[in-house]
């Protein structure tokens, strides 16, 4: 999310909600590779040769315990890199914004159903930002002051404030409350990442979503969902792949690969409502997902993704057509650090 609330400086509030202690050395000989995000629909995509044995499968549905909580580390980067021509003539600007923090995941009630109530909490988060050839900024909700004030303030805001999240049987987010408490915090002036940017960076935390509860090796399902852009809504078609089943340090753990078809779907209130024509399209878009699950406590101990996006935009003004082609790639990982 914080990756795209302050454009260009600032955009994207956990792209990167990114296993127990006995797992990170193995989790850095073995780093899982990139985003595939999605919502609450999902169909199997393919079926084993041969039918799969108890012993073969695995549960990737979260099992929810009223009172554990795991801690995330996160981070991500985003970097854009932007290149507008005119009359033959061009110019390229770069910009780079890092971000670290930890997040804390809780379960406050189970339901029969399989479905429940859990809370998310950012601990605390910093941001470190650059354009161009200027001197970087850094700015951290530990901290008093920072070197933007509007970061700054929004950085602050969304630290230690407890997000609702309601979760289906399936790991997917089915909602979020919350969010009113960021909004009174940073004031009418800043733009606060909504409700969908929350349901997002919980979706890319401790569950898979869409999970299917008999998986074998090399299975997959499919899953989808939208998520916020700058310039409307930015679409995922994904497929999830159970590529192997491990022991390691005496905990099974399953790693499953994502892989993502993104589509803009253009919003165009976001475009200026007078002035010259501007054509957008997405000339890339693409997304990939690699996750590690703690099958004895079915949650994410390690996530990594990528994705990169081309959005090309055409403006055109008497006769002449000015071309703005913006390549992006965000990476993202999380890291549970501790649970109970």
């Amino acid at each position: 999310m914080i990756q795209r609330q302050f454009h260009p400086a600032f955009a994207g509030l956990l792209l990167a909600l990114l296993v127990a202690p006995a797992l990170n050395a193995h989790v850095a000989d073995a780093a899982p590779a990139t985003p595939g995000a999605s919502n609450s629909t999902a169909s199997a995509a393919s079926t084993p040769s041969a039918p799969p044995t108890e012993a073969s499968t695995a549960n990737l549905r979260p099992h929810y315990v009223p009172g554990r909580v795991s801690r995330y580390d996160i981070w991500s980067s985003r970097r854009q890199q932007v290149r507008v021509t005119f009359m033959g003539q061009s110019e390229e600007i770069d910009s780079l914004l890092e971000t670290t923090g930890v997040v804390t995941w809780r379960v406050d009630r189970a339901r029969a159903d399989g479905t429940a109530t859990c809370v998310m909490v950012i601990d605390w988060i910093a941001a470190t930002s650059k354009v161009g050839d200027t001197e970087p900024t850094h700015n951290d909700s530990r901290k008093n002051a920072g070197d933007t004030p509007a970061m700054h303030t929004l950085l602050k805001s969304m630290a230690g404030v407890p997000i609702t999240v309601e979760m289906a049987a399936d790991g997917s987010v089915a909602k979020v409350t919350g969010v009113d408490a960021v909004r009174q915090r940073a004031g009418d002036d800043l733009n606060v990442p909504d409700e969908l940017d929350f349901v997002e960076s919980a979706s890319d935390l401790a569950t898979i979503i869409a999970a299917q509860d008999h998986m074998a090796v090399n299975q997959s399902f499919k899953a989808s969902a939208a998520w916020n852009h700058e310039l409307g809504k930015l679409n995922h078609d994904i497929q999830f792949t159970l590529t192997s089943l491990e022991d390691i340090a005496g905990i099974p753990v399953a790693t499953v690969t994502g892989a993502a078809k993104l589509k803009l779907d253009l919003d165009q209130a976001k475009l200026p409502k007078d002035g010259p024509r501007v054509d957008v399209k997405l000339t890339r878009g693409e997304a990939t997902t690699q996750i590690m699950f703690d099958l004895s406590r079915r949650e994410a101990v390690g996530r990594n993704s990528s994705q990169t996006t081309v959005l090309e935009a055409k403006i055109s003004h008497e006769g002449q057509t000015v071309t703005r082609v913006a390549e992006e790639t965000i990476q993202s990982q999380a890291l549970r650090i501790a649970e109970k």
